[in-house]
C-alpha cells in the first residue's frame, strides 16, 4: 500500500492529475489501516470499487460460523486452509475476483471516458492490478505503465508447479509486451525481466521504495530510559524469504533482565516456540497501523531487519527503518557470493550492524550492541547519503521519465 500511496501523492506534488481505482473492503475486512487514509492527498480522486464476490461470500460464512464458540477453532483452521488454497490456486493472486467488479464499475460510470487519461499505471501487489490496467488500456487505447513492487511469475514465496508457472508467464508476458513502460524495485529484477521476458532495456527501469523525511519529527518525542536493550521487528515472516529462527535462538541465550524483543507479525508465538523448542524472549504482538508502528520504532534501541533470500526484492521496511536514524541489525539471508542490494543501502545508511543469518554470529552482534547501549553509543544518526531514497526523490525522478516518454 505504501508504494502506491506515495507514488500517487508525489505525482500530484509534481504537477500531475491523479485518479485511483481503489479496493473497497467490507466493514468486517481484517487488517485495515484506517489511519493511513489521512495520508492520502486531498487532490487525488479515488474511485472505490467493492471487493470481489469470493471475498464477500467466504467472509460471510466465516462470520456466521464464528458466532458459535464451539466452531471458533475449526473456523480458524478453515480460514488458514482457505487462504493457502486461494494463494496457490487463484491466478495471479486471491484478488482476481476483484477484476469483474472493476470492469462492471468502470463500464457503469465510464471512468476512463470521464478522465481521458494520458497514461494508465497498474501498480502491484496485487498482480491483478496489471490485468485490470491491461484490459482498460486495450479497451480505450491508452498507454500502460506497469509498476512492480514484487515480481509476478518469478516471486519465490508462492509454490508454483510447471502448469501454474506457465499460465502466469503467459499472462504476464502478454501484458508486458503490450505495456509502454515498466518499473521494478531492484536492478536485479530489471535484469531478470530483460532476460526472461526479452524486455528492451530502454523500456524498463528501477523505481525503489522510499521514506518520508517528516517521519524524523517523531524522534523528538521523549521516551523513558531502560537499562535493558530493546529490539523490534515488524512485518510478515515467510520462512522462504525471512528466517527468524537463528535470531530467536541467539536472543534466547540472554536474560530478560538484559534484553527485550518485540515482533509485530502474522506468526503466532506458539509457532515460533514450536520451531525453537523453547520458551522465547520474543514478545509476539499483532500488526498495527503504520503511523503507530513508526512511533514504536523510535521507542526501541535496535530495529531488526531480516533480509530476503533473493536479490530481486527489497522490503519496504528497509526505508521506513532508515527514516528513524535508529541502529539497524541487518540479518542477511543470502549467501555471501550473491550481491545483496540491501547490504549496499545499509552501508550507505551507516548506523547498522550487518551479520549473516547464523545464531552464533547474531549472538556476538547482540553482545556488541549491549556494550554500545551501556556506553551510550546507540544514538540516532541521519546521513545525507540516503536522501536519494526519499519518496520525493524517487517519484520525481520517475515523473521526469514519464514526461519524457509520454508528452
Amino acid at each position: 500500500m505504501q508504494r502506491m500511496l506515495n507514488l500517487a501523492n508525489y505525482l500530484i506534488e509534481d504537477g500531475h492529475e491523479v485518479n485511483v481505482i481503489a479496493y473497497k473492503p467490507s466493514d468486517d475486512y481484517p487488517n485495515i489501516d484506517i489511519n493511513s487514509i489521512k495520508d492520502v492527498s486531498k487532490r487525488i480522486k479515488i474511485w472505490y470499487v467493492q471487493e470481489g464476490f469470493l471475498h464477500r461470500k467466504i467472509r460471510n460464512k466465516v462470520v456466521i460460523s464464528q458466532s458459535n464458540d464451539l466452531n471458533k477453532s475449526k473456523t480458524k483452521k478453515f480460514k488458514k486452509v482457505l487462504f493457502n488454497y486461494r494463494k496457490k490456486m487463484l491466478i495471479p493472486d486471491p484478488l482476481i475476483d476483484w477484476l469483474p467488479e472493476v470492469i462492471k464499475y468502470e463500464k457503469r460510470f465510464k471512468i476512463v471516458e470521464q478522465i481521458k487519461p494520458d497514461l494508465i499505471i497498474s501498480s502491484s501487489m496485487p498482480n491483478t492490478a496489471h490485468i485490470i490496467g491491461y484490459q482498460l488500456s486495450k479497451k480505450y487505447k491508452v498507454p500502460l505503465m506497469m509498476d512492480y513492487g514484487d515480481p509476478w511469475t518469478y516471486e519465490v514465496s508462492i509454490e508454483r508447479g510447471i502448469v501454474r508457472r506457465n499460465i502466469d508467464y503467459f499472462i504476464e508476458s502478454r501484458i508486458i509486451k503490450h505495456s509502454q513502460m515498466i518499473t521494478v524495485a531492484t536492478e536485479n529484477t530489471r535484469m531478470l525481466y530483460i532476460n526472461k521476458f526479452k524486455v528492451p532495456e530502454s523500456k524498463i527501469s528501477t523505481f525503489m521504495m522510499g521514506y518520508i523525511p517528516t517521519q524524523k519529527l517523531i524522534a523528538n518525542k521523549e521516551t523513558s530510559y531502560s537499562p535493558k536493550i530493546s529490539f523490534i521487528y515488524g512485518g510478515m515472516l515467510n520462512p522462504i524469504h525471512r528466517n527468524p529462527i537463528p535470531f530467536i535462538e541467539a536472543i534466547n541465550n540472554f536474560s530478560s533482565f538484559d534484553v527485550e524483543c518485540k515482533f509485530r507479525t502474522n506468526v503466532s508465538k506458539d509457532l515460533i516456540e514450536k520451531f525453537t523448542n523453547t520458551k522465547s524472549l520474543v514478545r509476539v504482538e499483532p500488526l498495527i497501523p503504520f503511523d503507530q508502528f513508526i512511533e514504536e520504532l523510535y521507542a526501541a534501541d535496535v530495529l531488526v531487519l531480516f533480509g530476503n533470500s533473493t536479490p530481486i526484492q527489497i522490503a519496504g521496511k528497509v526505508f521506513n527503518y532508515m527514516s528513524t536514524g535508529k541502529h539497524i541489525l541487518y540479518i542477511k539471508n543470502m549467501p555471501k557470493d550473491i550481491h545483496d542490494p540491501v547490504e549496499k543501502i545499509m552501508e550507505e545508511y551507516g548506523n547498522s550492524t550487518i551479520v549473516q543469518n547464523n545464531n552464533k554470529e547474531i549472538y556476538k552482534s547482540i553482545l556488541n550492541l549491549i556494550d554500545l547501549k551501556k556506553n551510550g553509543d546507540l544514538k540516532i544518526k541521519h546521513s545525507e547519503k540516503i536522501d536519494k531514497y526519499t519518496w520525493e526523490s524517487q517519484v520525481f525522478l520517475l515523473s521526469r521519465n514519464i514526461r519524457r516518454k509520454f508528452t
